[in-house]
C-alpha cells in the first residue's frame, strides 16, 4: 500500500483506497475491464480477435514507460519484481496498466540496488537476482529463455515489416541478456519502442 500510494502514472493500476477495519485488510483499485495482456496475446479471451502488431507494440511501449517511471521518476525507485504478461491489464481502450505490486520493493534514495529475499515468478526472475539476491532496476527487464522464433505469432509476422521484426528481435535479445549490466534500462527500452512505433 505504501508503494502504490506513491504511484501516479496512467499505465499503472491506481490504488483508490483501503479498509483496515476488517480481519483481512482490503485494497480498492481502479477497475480494469479488458483482462490481461497474456489472455489477449494467447487468444484466450471470449469472442475477441488477437491483438494487432501495432497494438502489441503500443502496449509494450506503455508498459516499459510505466516501469521506467517506477525505476527513475517516482519519489523513490520502485522495482516491481514480477513483470509478466499476466500482470499487465488492459482497459476498455486496450491501454496497458501494470498491476500486482505484491512483490515490489522500494530502493532507498542514493542506492541503485537492494539486497532482499528473492521473490517473483520462476521463469521471469532476473537470473542475477535469483542467485545473488541483489535487486536493481535491471531486474524488471524481463528474463526468459531465448526462444523468440518459436513464439512469434503468425499474425505479427504478416503485419510487421522485416525491418521492424529484426529491430524488435534485437531489443528482445538485449533484454534477455543473462548479465544484468548488459541489459538496457527501462528508459532505453521505452525510447527504442517509441522509435519502432514511429517506423
Amino acid at each position: 500500500m505504501v508503494i502504490l500510494a506513491q504511484i501516479n502514472h496512467p499505465n499503472v493500476v491506481q490504488l483508490w483506497g483501503c479498509c483496515l477495519e476488517t480481519d483481512i485488510p482490503m485494497l480498492i483499485y481502479e477497475f480494469v475491464s479488458n483482462e490481461t495482456f497474456y489472455r489477449h496475446i494467447h487468444n484466450r479471451t471470449s469472442g475477441k480477435g488477437r491483438l494487432s502488431w501495432d497494438s502489441r507494440l503500443r502496449i509494450a511501449h506503455e508498459s516499459a514507460g510505466a516501469l521506467a517511471y517506477l525505476h527513475t521518476d517516482a519519489r523513490m525507485s520502485i522495482i516491481h519484481r514480477d513483470v509478466k504478461s499476466t500482470n499487465i491489464l488492459l482497459d476498455d481502450n486496450y491501454t496497458a496498466k501494470i498491476a500486482d505490486f505484491g512483490a515490489s520493493r522500494l530502493v532507498p534514495l542514493g542506492h541503485d540496488q537492494v539486497s532482499t529475499l528473492v521473490q517473483g515468478t520462476i521463469g521471469y526472475l532476473d537470473p542475477e537476482y535469483f542467485h545473488t539476491g541483489q535487486l536493481t532496476g535491471k531486474s524488471d527487464v524481463e528474463e526468459n529463455e531465448n526462444r523468440l522464433l518459436e513464439i512469434l505469432d503468425h499474425q505479427v509476422v504478416m503485419e510487421a515489416t522485416d525491418e521492424l521484426l529484426k529491430a524488435a528481435c534485437d531489443l528482445v535479445c538485449r533484454c534477455l541478456n543473462q548479465v544484468g549490466g548488459s541489459r538496457p534500462s527501462m528508459k532505453d527500452v521505452t525510447m527504442e519502442l517509441g522509435t519502432l512505433r514511429n517506423l
